[in-house]
């Protein structure tokens, strides 16, 4: 099939024929995004079931549902977006918005600094902007970090926004009524997202964000583990007695719901803690049916004899394993602590891990 006017408007989606891929044939890029922005959609729609915890920027759900991207048009939308794409790019355009921002960079750049300086891709020798060569200025500098914005992360990858708002949309499956929506079936939900806002269709595909220790504690399911566990011939659980049980209960509340002046943990750590335990660091926005969905169980063992167990999850069981070998609260502290650390490490090296990112 042909394609057709590849304009951002509301009825002017570009249409594909989609063919079966040869064995050796990868999916074209376009067709892989399309196929991500029908499996969000699909999220946002079962919200009460499923949340995808995406690493899309805020302007990517805006320009799904308003044909424009108008968060990238303040100082604060241009920034937030860089810092999910672009972390590095957004502290060089919080460098050079300080005062004085424009003498450090050229101190930097050996020279004057332009305003193609400040943008790091691949079509940078290319610009054709009328500014790509203009010289910034402490009057300029904020016009200038929010062209260079709105080049990289939107004006370069406008074709594989909108492949992806097709997807999304639903408008890259063949129309109701004809016979090919009859053997594969029709998804179109322009309709339907057209009624949400993109801070709801935000809140439905990231779930709730973790704000406090009480969000954390009352998804906590705990279970005294009381029979013996052997894997490969080795013992790995013993039964945890009881008041070994109720000790590791309090402590846990203590950490999870103090406030972090009084030993509790930080907001952050929060987040990380749930991440440890579900992979994610939201919960889902929508559960009023059933909200055991988000339960975390906090399975309380005792280690075996002459072994320090550190505490240990399972995100596909949504379990977290904490030994009751500990002698009080700080030692608990710090072995949750470090689990985290490591966890984060981890996190960290993990850079080319499978996620809905938009880079």
């Amino acid at each position: 099939g042909s394609e057709g006017d590849g304009g951002g408007g509301g009825g002017g989606a570009r249409k594909r024929q989609r063919t079966a891929p040869a064995a050796e044939e990868s999916v074209p890029v376009e067709e892989a995004l399309s196929l991500c922005g029908r499996l969000l959609a699909k999220a946002l729609i079962e919200g009460s079931s499923c949340c995808v915890d995406d690493a899309l920027p805020m302007y990517v759900l805006e320009y799904f549902v308003t044909d424009n991207v108008e968060s990238l048009d303040t100082i604060g939308g241009a920034l937030a977006a860089m810092e999910v794409t672009r972390p590095g790019q957004a502290r060089l355009y919080r460098l050079l918005l300080a005062p004085g921002g424009v003498a450090h960079l050229e101190g930097v750049y050996d020279g004057a600094l332009k305003e193609c300086d400040l943008i790091e891709s691949p079509s940078r020798p290319d610009m054709t902007s009328t500014h790509a060569n203009a010289l910034v200025t402490e009057e300029t500098k904020q016009e200038a970090v929010l062209r260079a914005v709105r080049h990289q992360l939107f004006s370069e990858r406008r074709r594989s926004l909108e492949a992806l708002k097709e997807g999304f949309q639903g408008m890259d499956q063949p129309r109701s009524g004809t016979a090919a929506s009859q053997q594969f079936g029709c998804y179109n939900f322009q309709h339907l997202l057209s009624t949400l806002p993109p801070m709801d269709i935000a809140l439905r595909l990231r779930g709730q964000p973790v704000r406090g220790g009480g969000d954390v504690w009352r998804h906590l399911r705990f279970v005294r583990h009381d029979v013996e566990f052997t894997a490969e011939g080795e013992t790995k659980m013993l039964p945890a007695p009881e008041d070994k049980y109720g000790l590791v209960q309090a402590w846990l509340e203590r950490l999870v719901c103090d406030d972090p002046d009084q030993g509790g943990f930080k907001r952050e750590e929060l987040q990380d803690f749930v991440q440890f335990c579900t992979s994610r660091k939201t919960f889902r926005a929508f559960v009023a049916h059933d909200p055991a969905l988000d339960d975390i169980v906090v399975r309380v063992y005792t280690p075996p004899p002459g072994r320090s167990y550190c505490p240990t999850a399972s995100t596909c069981n949504r379990e977290l394993q904490l030994p009751c070998g500990y002698a009080d609260a700080a030692a608990l502290s710090r072995g949750m602590r470090e689990a985290l650390q490591n966890h984060r490490c981890n996190e960290e090296l993990q850079e080319d891990r499978v996620s809905f990112a938009y880079s």
